[in-house]
């Protein structure tokens, strides 16, 4: 599936989302690593920039807000770097410096880390190339020795920067310079997979940068991008591309950088100039080793080496050529290689014939001599037929100029190689073999041949490859022998063979990170595809290829036997992305339609049953049943829809009621001081939800607010009170809650109440056994008044005794 424009942020924390007290109100940019979000700090009352460490390659947001690793294959990946980054933000956390920007904390939330930095507002340096033409040697002094300065700091830390840029340097209202964005920060040490450590940008990235191993990357790493920074800044442009320099420097053992000191020779002070083009020499053992050594270079304070005699030996125009480069992203600017005094006759982009590859017979050279002999030989016979048989075989001078004159409209008509037959090179190609000593012919074909010659290597440097072919064999058409179109030819056939196979490691490297078919150009089948249009026949990337159709292949059909419609769409999705031919392609489709039918159906049935549960639910709920009769409560219902459709909103808004019915309730009998009720509503709780967090905020509410605890003491003279006013009061039913009556005392309490209208209790000899934890007392009963409204005297029956402590069930009670 191919990414678009609208699905860059669709992973990011929405705006109003919080962090503890910070508040995001916008995304200020993605990385490979992570995301960075503008925020409000609501203590200080200030913006913020907050990282978020989120590498997209193996990681997503499964549910929530919550960052997961995308496999089990990539949880130790991803805790690696998650604990490499809460270190390294630590680390950074350290510096204090005007130039360096700060970071203010780091903590982790979501299953993630985030760096917090202080929100540095100015314009881009980046910006001010654009818009100001020139910035003086001392305006760009200003700007760059106060950020090397901090940069130092960082250094001694044993970090490096690796991303600097002008877009990575801000210039403050006031004037003062400030390098962001320690993202792709790292100590000088190995990481356990690449997909942590690969960070560049085209053209400020070093050699170094582009191995997998980080032990070769140290502050002349950081050293080299901002040499290439000020490069940008000087002349508007990027240097060459390390990847590039390092091609050329293979095939033939030239760096085609142009030093500043001599392009930009009297405009600026050697030492200024000499120092950048030493931070940009190829070697990293060659650079400054130190950020204040270099600044000093810079500033003129100590002197700079000369450069080495390999980038100041430049090779002749005519007996030698430009290196051979290849980069794996093109410039945004194209070089057409046509001379500044004329106008650009460069052809057009188009389609070309591909060249042969290694596996392919004959030899192209061979081809193009044969064809040129063969077309001389037409050429030589129609000239003699022309003549006829009485006519010396010799050219005549008005067949020369005619030739010249078409040769000549075609070139001011710009069809210098086009079209092939009737092309300024042929028809002057033609004079020169049918007269050898004609200057003006031979002139203006080594003048097209090197036109076209500069062009195709800027084209081969930029990655053209199509166009530099192309143009490259309507030259050998011409002159099939020339030894510069020969060498040209091999460079174009050997920079092919390079990015073949930087493509095809890199899609190597795409497979071995899942990285199949996004993101978008970045991936493994991108990169076959583009090896395929360099080599139609290479038969590694056509089976890379093949490897990828066939795991989409395989787990659409396993996700359909599982029912995992939504991974089996994406999976056809992709198949029809790689090969929208493919004859399993529409099986798969419909099969899928099918799937997609009856999961259709099944949803409106279910859809059904959930109605009739929440119908269910808001009955019981409107009769008061919140939690009790078992499974024939709101609750219960409400629960049994959520486990059909866990985002039903309404049933998750039913329970939210219930709770709250339930916590009201709680609430007033707390304010009527009923604890004991209050106590036996959290018990019900907990019996209808164990184990919820509901019934455990209610359990430990309950604890919080309860009254104090009675000694034992006092519940016993607690208890002998409400025997007292119970007995005297004739209350039958409070009187058997709280006793534990001895056999016959129930008879004893029925005739009592039936024969005697009145009576008081006398108590006496209270005591309370600490050892045994209960109280004990005697009773006798007096002022009997019967219920013919006489006194009676009481007998031996009116007096005993009262034990009060706690039951098998740890309940107090009155045993007698």
């Amino acid at each position: 599936m191919t990414d678009n424009e609208e699905e860059v942020y669709r992973d990011v924390l929405p705006e109003g989302f919080e962090l503890h007290w910070y508040v995001v109100k916008s995304v200020l940019g993605r990385g490979a690593f992570g995301v960075t979000y503008l925020a409000q700090d609501k203590n200080l009352d200030q913006l913020v920039a907050i990282k978020e460490y989120f590498p997209n390659d193996f990681s997503s947001r499964e549910s929530g807000f919550t960052v997961h690793p995308t496999t089990n294959k990539n949880k130790e990946m991803y805790e690696w770097g998650l604990d490499r980054f809460i270190r390294e933000a630590r680390t950074l956390a350290k510096f204090k410096h005007a130039n360096i920007v700060r970071v203010l904390s780091v903590f982790e939330h979501n299953n993630t880390a985030y760096m917090v930095m202080e929100y540095e507002q100015g314009e881009e340096l980046s910006k001010i190339f654009k818009t100001k033409e020139h910035l003086s040697e001392q305006e760009l002094l200003d700007i760059f020795l106060p950020v090397l300065n901090g940069l130092s700091l960082v250094h001694q830390a044993g970090f490096i920067h690796r991303d600097i840029k002008p877009s990575n340097i801000y210039i403050r209202e006031d004037g003062s310079p400030v390098l962001i964005d320690f993202g792709a920060a790292r100590q000088v040490s190995g990481a356990p997979t690449r997909a942590l450590t690969s960070l560049v940008t085209y053209g400020y990235a070093p050699f170094e940068q582009y191995n997998e191993s980080e032990e070769k990357q140290g502050p002349w790493t950081d050293i080299y991008a901002l040499g290439a920074s000020l490069h940008s800044g000087l002349t508007g442009k990027l240097p060459i591309d390390a990847l590039a320099r390092g091609a050329s420097k293979l095939s033939t053992s030239i760096d085609p950088y142009e030093p500043l000191s001599l392009v930009l020779e009297g405009k600026f002070s050697a030492s200024f100039l000499r120092a950048i083009d030493h931070a940009l020499l190829f070697h990293a053992n060659e650079r400054p080793q130190d950020v204040m050594v270099w600044a000093d270079m810079l500033s003129g304070k100590i002197d700079v080496p000369e450069l080495p005699a390999s980038m100041l030996k430049k090779p002749a125009p005519v007996e030698d050529e430009n290196a051979t480069v290849v980069v794996t992203k093109q410039p945004s600017v194209h070089h057409t290689g046509v001379a500044a005094t004329e106008p650009d006759t460069s052809p057009p982009q188009a389609a070309a014939e591909q060249p042969p590859t290694s596996k392919q017979q004959p030899d192209i050279k061979r081809r193009y001599i044969l064809a040129v002999v063969a077309l001389l030989f037409v050429v030589g016979g129609a000239i003699f037929l022309m003549q006829g048989p009485d006519q010396p075989k010799t050219i005549q001078p008005d067949q020369i100029t005619a030739l010249l004159a078409r040769a000549d409209n075609a070139r001011e008509l710009g069809n210098f190689l086009e079209p092939q037959d009737e092309s300024a090179l042929q028809l002057y190609s033609q004079v020169v073999k049918l007269d050898p000593s004609n200057q003006v012919a031979s002139q203006q074909v080594q003048g097209i041949i090197d036109r076209y010659s500069g062009g195709i290597r800027s084209d081969l440097s930029e990655g053209y490859f199509e166009k530099a072919e192309k143009n490259i064999q309507l030259l050998l058409a011409a002159e099939p022998t020339s030894p510069k179109l020969l060498q040209l030819y091999d460079d174009i056939k050997a920079a092919k063979q390079l990015q073949v196979a930087s493509l095809l490691k890199q899609a190597s490297d795409y497979l071995g990170r899942n990285r199949l078919v996004s993101p978008k150009d970045e991936n493994a089948l991108a990169s076959f595809r583009r090896v395929l249009e360099l080599e139609p026949n290479n038969q590694e990337a056509a089976q890379g290829i093949e490897k990828i159709l066939s795991h989409y292949l395989i787990e659409a059909k396993k996700d359909l036997a599982s029912n995992k419609l939504d991974s089996a769409q994406s999976s056809i999705e992709n198949i029809e992305l790689i090969d929208p031919h493919h004859p399993e392609l529409k099986v798969l489709q419909r099969k899928l339609a099918a799937k997609q039918e009856e999961q259709k159906q099944q949803q409106k049935a279910k859809q059904q049953k959930i109605n009739k549960l929440l119908a269910q639910a808001k009955q019981a709920f409107d009769a008061g049943k919140l939690i009790t009769p078992s499974k024939k409560n709101a609750i219960y219902y409400y629960d049994q829809a959520l486990k059909l459709d866990r985002r039903n909103k309404q049933a998750k808004s039913g329970i939210d009621s219930v709770k709250a019915q339930l916590q009201f309730k709680f609430h007033q009998l707390m304010t009527a001081k009923d604890y004991t009720a209050a106590e036996a509503h959290v018990k019900t709780i907990e019996k209808a939800l164990p184990g919820s967090r509901f019934a455990k905020n209610m359990r430990a509410e309950w604890e919080k607010n309860k009254p104090p605890e009675k000694s034992n003491i006092q519940i016993v003279e607690e208890m002998i009170g409400s025997f007292k006013e119970n007995l005297e009061g004739h209350n039958k039913r409070a009187l058997e809650q709280m006793s534990e009556f001895q056999p016959n005392r129930k008879a004893f309490v029925d005739q009592l109440f039936s024969n005697y209208e009145s009576f008081k209790l006398s108590i006496s000899n209270v005591r309370y056994i600490g050892s045994e934890a209960k109280g004990m007392a005697d009773i006798k009963i007096t002022n009997l008044i019967n219920i013919q409204r006489q006194p009676v005297q009481p007998g031996a029956w009116s007096q005993f005794a009262i034990e009060i402590k706690k039951n098998k069930t740890g309940t107090w009670k009155v045993f007698w």
